[in-house]
């Protein structure tokens, strides 16, 4: 594929930050990322995006008219207690109602579809377009119904605003969780590809992704997957898939809770392993633009953290980083003495043992779709 010069826009919007921190499951995650992109100046290095909010039309794309009303009903104070409705929809347990949520689903489906929006104006322009969006990647949600802590799939509905002009459409998902939502979307959908590494065993959520199919392919993995093996699958299995498909844009959704940092201790990715494997994707595939997104993270500094390298990285930035500068959310990294780089995050942890010993297997299991 030809080369072309890349041009690297970014969502930013402090207001759509701040009711994204009101997810119960990531409260104030969205201040730190946008804060620590900021304070290393990475902001004006991009071509910014202005988040424009989705309307309930445009939830209806994809998600069922009930459920996207019973989204979108005004509540002022969090639930002790679910309605029947509430539960029909999932709105329970992992996704609770919250205070606020009609207007979070409307500024996390209308920050993709303003970054997908991107890409369709700059379709036939000279330059490789990789828009950012750390405020979507919600992967889980299903078209009527909340599930693991996704509400809205503003990934699916992304896909679909991109698909009015983009033929072909590849989507890979490397958060540590299936990405069941967006694959139960398109799985029948010829001209939308999807593929996701994550890690499966019994009783891990979702419970999918343990085969794949024609067009839906699935990389499951052991406890404990660390950078080599990672960076391996990454080249090895995902990047011919995607030469064989020659899709005309690429979606990937970037969790981070891989990382070795990260509370759920499955996977063992340092964040610059994470976000070169994604990065040397980009650079490979140089004539096809990419919408980046965000996903699952639970240490919230190291999210921010490897949201602001991965930035970094996409830009071509090579500066050097240590200490944290001084910014609004400086306190929040004190317990790691102010620095980026930590023991924790630089590497994986050495006691925790990868368990993904035969990548030639994976690949092997992985392929044979592809040349069916």
């Amino acid at each position: 594929m030809s080369s072309k010069q890349r041009q690297v826009h970014i969502c930013l919007s402090g207001h759509t930050a701040n009711i994204c921190d009101k997810l119960p499951s990531n409260l104030g995650r969205l201040s730190l990322i946008d804060s620590l992109i900021s304070a290393f100046g990475l902001y004006s290095k991009c071509l910014l995006v202005n988040v424009v909010p989705a309307s309930a039309k445009e939830l209806c794309v994809f998600h069922d008219e009930k459920y996207v009303a019973e989204l979108l009903k005004e509540r002022h104070e969090e639930n002790t207690s679910f309605s029947k409705e509430e539960a029909k929809y999932g709105l329970l347990f992992d996704c609770p109602p919250f205070a606020g949520l009609h207007e979070y689903v409307l500024h996390v489906t209308g920050s993709s579809l303003s970054a997908a929006n991107v890409l369709l104006r700059n379709r036939d322009t000279d330059s490789q377009h990789v828009v950012i969006n750390w405020y979507g990647g919600r992967h889980h949600a299903h078209k009527a119904g909340a599930s693991g802590f996704c509400y809205v799939n503003d990934i699916v509905l992304a896909i679909l605003r991109l698909r009015t002009l983009y033929r072909k459409i590849f989507y890979l998902d490397v958060d540590l969780h299936h990405g069941d939502g967006v694959e139960a979307a398109f799985r029948f959908l010829k001209f939308v590809t999807t593929c996701s590494v994550h890690r499966h065993d019994l009783g891990f959520f979702p419970g999918t992704g343990n085969s794949s199919g024609a067009g839906a392919y699935n990389i499951p993995t052991k406890r404990g997957l660390g950078d080599k093996n990672f960076k391996d699958i990454i080249a090895r299995v995902v990047a011919p898939i995607i030469a064989k498909h020659t899709p005309d844009i690429i979606v990937v959704q970037c969790g981070s809770d891989g990382l070795a940092s990260d509370p759920s201790g499955e996977w063992n990715l340092s964040i610059d392993g994470l976000a070169s494997s994604i990065s040397g994707l980009v650079d490979k595939f140089q004539s096809v633009p990419f919408l980046v997104l965000g996903g699952g993270g639970y240490n919230h500094t190291e999210t921010a953290r490897f949201s602001a390298w991965l930035t970094k990285t996409l830009i071509g930035d090579v500066t050097e980083w240590g200490d944290i500068p001084e910014h609004a959310c400086l306190d929040a990294y004190e317990n790691d003495g102010f620095q980026f780089w930590t023991p924790g995050n630089k590497a994986g942890k050495p006691a925790r043992c990868d368990e993904n010993k035969d990548i030639g297997a994976i690949r092997a299991n992985t392929l044979e779709y592809l040349w069916n």
